[in-house]
């Protein structure tokens, strides 16, 4: 599940309030879990934003850990340091979260005039 999804699910299932603690798991990935302490109340109008902005500090985050000469045990493994901060990386890391969130408002509005 993309980190999008997993943030925008955990505020809307009430993990939104100050204090509240969001846990990332990206199937695959070497770092593991990241953890997101909300700072203020997240309102339900913010979600999607919210959600694309954590997306986004997620992406730089695994970037800079990659970044780091000696990551765990992977020195000296072609891919790993000059793959960190690499242009197609920093495309990804930017075009996930605004494709979600630009879908999400989508479905959104899609569904509310529907509903009228």
């Amino acid at each position: 599940m993309a980190v999008f999804e997993q943030v925008y699910r955990q505020l809307k299932s009430g993990k939104n309030k100050k204090d509240s603690t969001i846990q990332l798991r990206i199937k695959g990935d070497l770092l593991g879990v990241s953890k997101y302490v909300i700072k203020k109340d997240v309102p339900e109008a913010d979600f999607i934003a919210a959600a694309a902005s954590m997306a986004w500090d997620d992406g730089l985050s695994h970037e800079a850990w990659t970044a780091q000469k000696g990551f765990f045990k992977f020195e000296g493994i072609p891919g790993f340091w000059n793959s960190a901060f690499s242009p197609e990386d920093l495309t990804s890391d930017i075009v996930g979260p605004i494709s979600q969130q630009s879908f999400f408002l989508m479905a959104v509005k899609s569904t509310t005039s529907r509903q009228v």
